[in-house]
C-alpha cells in the first residue's frame, strides 16, 4: 500500500471490527490488519510532524516580524543590505553576550569583525 487514505481507513475499520466480532482472520486479513495499522501510524506521525513544523515557521516569523518592526522603528529601513548586515554584525560582536552564548549563528557571508564606514555613528 503507497498511503494511508479514506479507503485504508474504511479498510482498517472493517478488519478491525470483524476480528472484535469474534470472526477469525484469515492469515492475509491478519497481515493486512498489521500492515494499515502501521499505515495509520505513520500518518499520524507525519501529521504531528508537519504540525511542528507549521508551529516552528510561526515562531521564526515572528521573531523575525519583531526584529524588523525594531529596526523600521529605529528608521533603519532607509539603509541597504549589507549596512544592515554590517550593521548587525557589528552589534552581535559588541553586545552582551558573544553570539554563541545567544544562540545566534553568524551567516558565514557576515565575518565577525566586520566594520562599515558610517554604520556605528547612524546606531548613536
Amino acid at each position: 500500500m503507497a498511503g494511508f487514505d479514506e479507503s485504508a481507513l474504511k479498510r482498517l475499520e472493517a478488519l478491525v471490527s470483524k476480528s472484535k466480532a469474534g470472526t477469525k482472520l484469515s492469515p492475509t486479513e491478519a497481515l493486512e490488519l498489521k500492515e494499515l495499522k502501521l499505515l495509520k501510524s505513520a500518518a499520524e506521525i507525519a501529521k504531528g510532524r508537519a504540525e511542528i513544523a507549521v508551529a516552528k515557521r510561526k515562531i521564526e516569523d515572528r521573531e523575525k516580524y519583531r526584529v524588523g518592526g525594531l529596526a523600521v522603528a529605529a528608521g533603519l529601513n532607509a539603509w541597504t543590505d549589507e549596512e544592515l548586515k554590517a550593521a548587525f554584525a557589528s552589534l552581535v560582536a559588541s553586545g552582551p553576550k558573544s553570539s554563541a552564548e545567544n544562540g545566534v549563528e553568524v551567516p558565514a557571508d557576515i565575518p565577525a569583525g566586520t566594520e562599515h564606514a558610517g554604520a556605528d555613528e547612524r546606531l548613536l
